[in-house]
């Protein structure tokens, strides 16, 4: 969905904690290899995370409410 988390981190935008918190998801996700190809085949542009996604909520929060680059 093209969100640099460190840097959002880095200014604020979303908290460490949570961006290790999201990590964490990630990693212990039953469908992360699904979830790799699909990124894989999207590598320009992503309207959305899967919805099996554990970050689903807050990605799509982040994109609601981050401004969007053009």
């Amino acid at each position: 969905m093209g969100f640099d988390f460190d840097l959002l981190a880095k200014r604020g935008l979303v908290p460490k904690k949570t961006n290790l918190q999201m990590q964490a998801k990630c990693q212990s996700c039953l469908g992360r290899e699904m979830c790799q190809r699909m990124l894989d085949a999207n590598k320009d542009h992503l309207d959305a995370p899967p919805t099996y996604c554990p970050n689903n909520q807050i990605l799509s929060f982040l994109k609601r409410a981050l401004p969007q680059k053009k």
